[in-house]
């Protein structure tokens, strides 16, 4: 007996229903995991206590932060592999190398192998002004501060002229 378009749609539900409630203990069961198992723990190979603090700031921010889709673990571990490049260059590693690998020991579902690489190191600055703020102004320091074309001066003799009210006077005069 052929079936009617309603019979069809009723059956094609029946079907979806049955499929879900058969998949529910799966999804069920893989939930429970993630929710109970870190999503990654990391494994530094050098850098010590100071960047260990650092890196499990970085796993509490990630956890905290990645609510959209927790079961997307690929997209976590490449937010916390960026968050975690971007942290060790403010430390002065700038070429660290993280490997993800697989947890597999019931700590987390990954692991992420930190080598944070040589630390950059800075021995010496030296700061040299040319050009037509120099040639101007014949100052070598910042910050150089003029109101409508006049110089006033460094910051000592900004907040000089500040004090004396010649800075206002003269704002005052240019209507700034």
């Amino acid at each position: 007996m052929p079936l009617s378009p309603p019979g069809l749609r009723r059956l094609g539900l029946g079907l979806l229903l049955a499929l879900t409630a058969l998949a529910a203990p799966a999804r069920a069961a893989h939930g429970a995991d993630a929710a109970t198992e870190p999503l990654a723990r990391f494994e530094l190979s050098d850098g010590g206590a100071a960047l260990e603090a650092l890196l499990r700031q970085v796993l509490e921010t990630a956890r905290q932060s990645d609510r959209i889709d927790p079961e997307d673990d690929e997209r976590q571990l490449r937010r916390l592999r960026a968050a975690t490049t971007e942290v060790l260059a403010t430390e002065g590693y700038f070429q660290p190398r993280v490997t993800v690998l697989a947890g597999g020991d019931g700590g987390s579902r990954y692991l992420l192998r930190v080598e944070p690489g040589p630390r950059a190191s800075v021995a010496r600055v030296e700061l040299e002004f040319r050009g037509a703020l120099t040639a101007r102004s014949g100052m070598k320091t910042i910050p150089q501060i003029f109101v409508a074309g006049e110089l006033i001066g460094g910051c000592t003799e900004t907040f000089d002229a500040w004090r004396e009210r010649r800075l206002q006077r003269l704002l005052d005069a240019h209507r700034v």
